[in-house]
């Protein structure tokens, strides 16, 4: 959630809320003149000279936000760099949790959730390593899910899946998480060729695309599982009727 958005996502439940005076309050801080200054933070400014905070050399804002979800409640605490001196470090940091991510639930593998929380808790400190465990959660998908156990290198795995009638977008994410995850994970690219960085929003975009496969592959089988049950159930009711 970016410091002039409306709304967020609980990093915890993962429930969408508005921010209004009985789910978020923050403050601006900022210099001027030589003293430091300290603003409330509203969601409709009104009079308060926003624009002068934005645009002040040092100005960031605080922020803290509880999940209205009565089975959450949790708090969320971040800081957003606005002032000119931040032009080029924008990224929010997330204080408390340390890091964005989903809570799968236990359907999901242990280890993939593992893998795939610490990419995220990393992915700023560093945006490589992120990547790096972007592509084994990319691994461990293929080798759990769709049973690929062939094959040494990730892009054989991959290509056993073209094989497969697999979603052609799923197939393009593997082989953008392999190639870019590659430049974390292997170091031999080359004899003279020295690895580029992975900088934070790459990572993040990475991170992205695995949340994308979970939901098109753990979280959509749990789902058709229960629609049959359901069905399955709605049937019996009626064969024994009939």
């Amino acid at each position: 959630m970016n410091f002039d958005d409306n709304g967020m996502v609980c990093p915890f439940c993962g429930h969408t809320f508005d921010l209004v005076n009985n789910t978020a309050g923050g403050i601006y801080i900022f210099f001027k003149n030589g003293q430091i200054y300290y603003e409330p933070f509203n969601i409709n400014p009104g009079s308060f000279n926003y624009n002068q905070v934005i645009h002040s050399e040092n100005s960031i804002l605080v922020l803290m936000a509880r999940c209205p979800n009565p089975k959450c409640n949790k708090t969320t605490i971040k800081i957003n760099p606005i002032g000119t001196q931040f032009k080029d470090e924008k990224e929010q940091v997330d204080v408390y949790p340390n890091g964005q991510f989903k809570n799968y639930p236990d359907y999901v593998p242990a280890y993939i959730r593992k893998d795939y929380k610490e990419a995220c808790l990393i992915v700023n400190l560093s945006p490589k390593s992120s990547s790096t465990l972007s592509r084994r959660v990319l691994e461990e998908i293929i080798s759990d899910f769709y049973e690929i156990k062939n094959g040494k290198r990730l892009v054989d795995k991959i290509r056993i899946l073209e094989d497969k009638n697999i979603d052609p977008d799923i197939i393009k994410e593997f082989h953008c998480l392999r190639k870019i995850g590659n430049i974390g994970a292997h170091l031999d690219m080359g004899t003279n060729e020295i690895p580029k960085e992975v900088n934070s929003t790459e990572a993040d975009a990475l991170i992205e695309a695995i949340e994308d496969i979970i939901d098109k592959t753990y979280i959509n089988r749990h789902k058709r599982q229960n629609t049959l049950n359901r069905l399955s159930e709605i049937a019996d009711k009626y064969s024994k009727k009939s």
